[in-house]
C-alpha cells in the first residue's frame, strides 16, 4: 500500500491566515486586497534569512491534506479565522477589512514617516496617501 503526504503549513502574517505547499503561497483571508505569492514568498525569504526572529511569520499548524481528518481541521480553521467577535461578543463574518484603521490614524497622527506605516500595516502607498488626506481635512475643520 502506498501513503502519500500533502502537507500544507498555515501560518499568520499581518493579520492574516496565509498556507504554503511546496514552495507555493496562498492568502486565505477573505477580505478586498489578499497578498500575491510573490508578495508572500519574498517576505516569507526575508524573514527566514533575518538574523533574528521578527515574528513577521507564526506558524499556525501543519495539516497533511492527504488524511480526510486533517482537511477537516484545516477547513475549520480558514472558517475560524475569518470570523470575528465584535465588543459584545457576537460573530460576524469578515467583511473586508483587513487593516486596523486606529492603529494606522494613531501612527499618522503621531508623524510616522510614510515608509514605516505602509510597511509595518501593510497597506500601499496610495492607501497611506488618502487615508493621510482624510485626516488632514478633518482635522482643518
Amino acid at each position: 500500500m502506498l501513503c502519500t503526504f500533502d502537507y500544507h503549513a498555515f501560518y499568520r502574517h499581518r493579520g492574516h491566515l496565509v498556507r504554503e505547499n511546496s514552495g507555493t503561497w496562498k492568502d486565505l483571508t477573505r477580505n478586498a486586497e489578499p497578498f500575491t505569492h510573490q508578495q508572500l514568498k519574498s517576505r516569507f525569504s526575508r524573514w527566514k534569512n533575518a538574523p533574528a526572529d521578527t515574528g513577521d511569520f507564526e506558524i499556525i499548524h501543519t495539516f497533511d491534506y492527504a488524511s480526510e481528518d486533517d482537511l477537516h481541521d484545516a477547513i475549520k480553521l480558514i472558517e475560524d479565522f475569518n470570523t470575528s467577535e465584535d465588543v459584545d461578543g457576537d460573530k460576524y463574518k469578515s467583511r473586508g477589512n483587513r487593516y486596523n484603521r486606529d492603529d494606522i490614524t494613531q501612527a499618522i497622527n503621531a508623524g510616522q514617516s510614510q515608509r514605516y506605516i505602509t510597511e509595518k500595516y501593510g497597506i500601499s502607498r496610495r492607501q497611506y496617501f488618502y487615508v493621510k488626506s482624510l485626516i488632514n481635512k478633518y482635522n482643518s475643520k
